[in-house]
């Protein structure tokens, strides 16, 4: 097994948080996103999740110091059209770009990442966690069933975009 630390995102890091989506984007998504040069935000990752103390990026880093893993946790912004109304975003959070590089998966590192952000969401004062995946995402999907999340709506699209949710205990 290969020694992973987890932290928070910092200005140092956005570089290569930016280029980790990217590459993972175009490979689930065929998004086809250009690579960003080393002084853009194209992820608006400073904005979103450092300035913002209600928002979680965590970032796991090999013993090389090559960034393995991402995920977030964002205050709701209700923007889903099938869900509008559902959630209250000042008392729930959006688990988002959940990604672990290949080799590392099935070690744990996820579920640690979501065990830190519940933690992190409970303090924030968070209890409902929101998030979307596809069934094509290899393990996302069963990932999320495992870690207790419930299937809100299953959308049959070419997407096969699935919405789901979990309670988080109050603190």
């Amino acid at each position: 097994m290969n020694t992973v630390t987890l932290r928070e995102l910092s200005r140092e890091d956005i570089p290569a948080v930016q280029l980790f989506l990217v590459s993972h984007l175009n490979a689930f998504f065929r998004a086809g996103r250009a690579t960003p040069a080393a002084d853009e935000d194209v992820f608006r990752l400073r904005q979103q999740f450092i300035q913002r103390p209600e928002n979680l990026l965590l970032c796991a880093w090999n013993g090389e110091r090559e960034l393995v893993a991402t995920l977030a946790a964002c205050r709701y912004d209700d923007r889903i059209t099938e869900l509008r109304g559902r959630y209250t975003p000042a008392t729930t959070a959006e688990i988002c770009r959940c990604y672990v590089d290949r080799e590392y998966r099935r070690q744990g590192i996820g579920r640690r990442m979501l065990a830190a952000a519940g933690e992190f969401c409970q303090r924030q004062g968070y209890t409902m966690l929101y998030l979307h995946t596809h069934h094509f995402l290899p393990g996302g999907y069963r990932f999320w069933l495992d870690n207790d999340f419930q299937v809100v709506m299953e959308m049959h699209d070419d997407w096969q975009l699935v919405h789901m949710e979990k309670s988080l205990p109050a603190k």
